[in-house]
């Protein structure tokens, strides 16, 4: 699998637009006499795994070449200049991109993070702990080395005694306790550690965050039970639409088929695929008399599933494990 972006093509379609052949026979200056362009931050990448659409390949695109945010072209903001893949796939890309974008590919993380050297040589570092092949626990979820990834890079800032930011994909570890000390990590070395997604600005996304701004959808929470958190998950924002009368569409996953049997507050969807959310969509948005139906239900539900009535199911879980 080849990125789908390549650095050649890129440079092509900026020279046309900047000047073509003024600016390729030299006529055009790189840069404004006595002025130095800004310093991009360098950056070590560290991925579990990196394939078509993965995390790795979804978030670092937008280092590499220019994106669009918020409707508008922008520029990456810093540069990646080392990184470390933890396993190769057979549709394995970390290699064929950093072959294109010259970046180095390292056998470990301390290596990334001094660029080859012997001590930290980045301004930060990135991890993208998602995806590959891992065990799983009894909880169902899969052990991702972000932690293990954590650990690694701190070392080598302990070692140069020179503390970078650190940003971590998805959520910090599967252990509280790992999580707990990797903040506790954080605060003590006064540098900031993030944990967040990739972002959300695709055109087709966009369109439909328009309905949602709008009120007239609520959010559309599916996804494939890959594991047992997956298939008992239900998510606070679920609740937010019925409170907010605003139908949506959802997993037919067992928690949101439960409350769905009892208010009908929205579409459940099996085996979810992009023509049948797409279907789902349309029917919610051109159906009045469903949309109406649900709509109706929502504000009903809305009476039950309130903090006040909660609370008391709470506080009575308590009670029990008290002696």
């Amino acid at each position: 699998m080849t990125w789908p972006i390549t650095k050649e093509g890129l440079a092509r379609r900026s020279v046309l637009r900047s000047g073509g052949a003024a600016l390729a026979a030299g006529l055009l200056p790189l840069r404004t006499w006595g002025h130095e362009p800004p310093r991009r931050p360098k950056v070590a990448a560290l991925v579990t795994t990196f394939h078509h659409r993965s995390h790795a390949h979804v978030i670092l695109e937008n280092f590499l070449v220019p994106y669009l945010f918020c409707g508008r072209r922008t520029e990456p903001g810093c540069r990646i200049v080392a990184c470390y893949a933890d396993q190769f796939p057979e549709n394995d890309m970390a290699r064929e991109v950093c072959r294109q974008f010259d970046i180095p590919l390292f056998p470990s993380i301390a290596e990334a993070l001094c660029v080859g050297g012997e001590r930290l040589a980045v301004d930060a570092v990135v991890a993208i702990g998602e995806h590959g092949v891992y065990p799983f626990n009894e909880l169902g979820q899969e052990l991702y080395p972000r932690k293990a990834f954590f650990d690694a890079a701190l070392k080598v800032m302990r070692r140069s005694d020179r503390y970078v930011p650190y940003f971590n994909d998805k959520y910090l570890s599967h252990r509280f306790d790992e999580g707990r000390a990797m903040v506790e990590a954080a605060r003590r070395t006064n540098r900031v550690v993030q944990c967040g997604l990739q972002r959300r600005s695709s055109p087709a996304y966009q369109h439909l965050a328009r309905y949602v701004r709008a009120g007239g959808v609520g959010k559309v929470t599916v996804a494939r039970a890959y594991r047992l958190s997956n298939m008992h998950s239900l998510a606070n924002r679920f609740f937010d639409y019925i409170q907010a009368g605003v139908p949506q569409i959802c997993s037919d996953f067992p928690a949101y088929r439960d409350i769905n049997e009892r208010h009908e507050v929205a579409l459940l969807l099996e085996n979810p695929d992009p023509a049948k959310i797409a279907q789902a969509l349309n029917n919610l948005l051109d159906n009045e008399v469903l949309y109406t139906r649900l709509r109706m239900h929502c504000r009903e539900a809305a009476r039950t599933y309130t903090w006040e009535n909660e609370s008391v199911v709470l506080i009575r879980f308590y009670q029990k494990l008290l002696p």
